[in-house]
Order: C-alpha cells, then sequence, then structure tokens
C-alpha cells in the first residue's frame, strides 16, 4: 500500500512563469518567493517519492470558461505543454502514470462521486469531472 509523505503547495498565477522565463530569481521583487524552492527541492531529494499528484488549474490551457469541469484527472502517458496562442515558453513533456489515475478515478466511482468522462488533448488523455455539488458533500 502506498502512503503519502506531503504535501508541497506554490502559486500558479502567470506572472510566475513570466519570472521564471525572464530570469527573475534575484530581483528583490521575487527573490524571496524563489528562495523558498531550493528547500523543497532538498527535501524531495531526500524523500525520492516514486510518484507526485500534481494538483492544478488547468485555465486557458485545457479548459476555458465555455467548458470548465469542476474538478478532473489527467489519466495520460504524457502531458504536454502547448502555447495556444498565450505566449507561453513550451516546457518539455513530463510523464503521467495511467495505471495511478485510473485507480483514483476508479475508487472515486466506487465511492459514488458523480463523473462524466471527456476526452482530452494530448494523446488521447481521458479526464474524469466530478459534479459540484458531489465534490462539496451536497450529493443530491
Amino acid at each position: 500500500m502506498a502512503r503519502i509523505i506531503g504535501g508541497l503547495t506554490t502559486s500558479h498565477i502567470p506572472a510566475v512563469g513570466n519570472a521564471i522565463h525572464k530570469g527573475l530569481f534575484d530581483d528583490p521583487y521575487w527573490k524571496p518567493f524563489f528562495d523558498a524552492y531550493p528547500p523543497i527541492r532538498e527535501w524531495l531529494d531526500e524523500h525520492k517519492p516514486a510518484v507526485a499528484i500534481n494538483i492544478y488549474n488547468d485555465h486557458g490551457l485545457g479548459f476555458f470558461l465555455d467548458k470548465m469541469p469542476t474538478f478532473a484527472i489527467g489519466a495520460a502517458h504524457e502531458y504536454v505543454n502547448e502555447d495556444k496562442g498565450w505566449c507561453i515558453p513550451k516546457l518539455d513533456p513530463f510523464p503521467g502514470h495511467p495505471r495511478l489515475s485510473w485507480h483514483i478515478i476508479e475508487s472515486m466511482v466506487a465511492d459514488e462521486f458523480r463523473h462524466h468522462l471527456v476526452p482530452g488533448a494530448g494523446g488521447g488523455s481521458r479526464l474524469y469531472r466530478a459534479d459540484a455539488a458531489v465534490l462539496a458533500g451536497r450529493a443530491q
């Protein structure tokens, strides 16, 4: 059985990506923010997690206001960052873990988490969507 060894958080605002792209690590405004990352990298190097579950907001890339799911789980073999007109620097693809993703999805379905599968972009990935009322614990 797997065990959770930690949880890490960071801001996802576009300004962070722009600061990274522009190399503003020592800029007085950004330095305190970026100085927090080395201890996290050291912790990850020390504990060597087998899997990292990335929870993030994909608005503007994979979803937009006319089709925004309440909750989604990617189940692809690989995730690709694509510039869809937002001038975002392209990053190398990173691997997914479909077996773990589908285990989580199937467990949630078994626990009666309302679901909806939708086709995803990037190599046939699929997404799991849950109803907001169920997510908030107000199942009908």
